[in-house]
């Protein structure tokens, strides 16, 4: 039974949204075909490897979110040097000749 599941778990998909469309199949194959018990089972247990593969996603993109959330959404500060820059490029563009 370790061959089978190891198995199982070689086969998952690489992406989210291949993960995501596999489970929407299965969801749809149980709701639409009368499964034997057996079927039922292993239909169940990928679909539960797929919703980890599915998990474990979203909570990295969570974490890609949050580190960029941290690094680079901060308020603005309104310093003089800020606004030396502004009037700077100011300058900059009421020099041109156009």
């Amino acid at each position: 039974m370790a061959n089978t599941k190891s198995a199982a778990k070689q086969d998952l998909p690489t992406t989210f949204e291949e993960a995501l469309a596999e489970l929407e199949q299965i969801v749809q194959s149980m709701e639409d075909e009368m499964f034997t018990l057996e079927e039922s089972l292993k239909a169940y247990e990928r679909g539960v490897l797929l919703t980890k593969v599915c998990q474990e996603k979203l909570d990295a993109a969570n974490q890609q979110v949050q580190v960029l959330q941290n690094n680079l959404l901060r308020p603005m500060d309104n310093n003089e040097e800020d606004q030396q820059d502004i009037e700077d490029t100011d300058s900059f563009i009421d020099d041109t000749p156009f």
